[in-house]
């Protein structure tokens, strides 16, 4: 198992986390033996951790290896901090729903882009399982 992820067993089980700290100390070091930098001091490390920690590891590993491809010298924190902001998954998500009819006449917003029944978006009240769920949360909510 890599050093950068840990187990834990704080909830009965054990169960696998990144340490993003770990794996930026880690990329640093060799980042900086990859670009022929002198080995970073464990504040210039840090100056890293502070600044990357919050990106998720896919966008850590994206900069990081984007880094080595096309930098040609050592980057600063800035510049990486960068390059996880254009690697990070985008934070709205758009939809492409157009208003419709299902394949039964139920209207719906359906997504062109996408396949089979993931197509449609109902309103609970235009579906059959939202129907049920409707009626059996009525239900529920009548035992007051």
């Amino acid at each position: 198992m890599s050093p950068n992820w840990q187990e834990s067993e704080s909830l009965g089980g054990s169960s696998k986390f990144f340490d993003p700290r770990g794996y930026i100390r880690e990329r640093v070091k060799l980042l900086a033996d990859v670009l022929g930098a002198k080995e970073p001091t464990d504040g210039r490390i840090m100056s890293f951790q502070d600044g990357l920690e919050r990106y998720c590891e896919s966008a850590l590993r994206k900069a990081f290896n984007r880094a080595e491809q096309e930098l040609e010298r050592f980057p600063t924190p800035k510049t990486m901090k960068s390059f996880c902001n254009e690697e990070s998954p985008s934070e709205s998500w758009k939809y492409d729903f157009k208003p419709g009819n299902d394949n039964n006449g139920n209207k719906c917003l359906i997504d062109p882009n996408a396949e089979g029944a993931d197509r449609f978006m109902y309103l609970p009240q235009n579906c059959e399982e939202g129907k049920r769920f409707l009626a059996k949360l009525k239900e529920i909510a009548g035992r007051k």
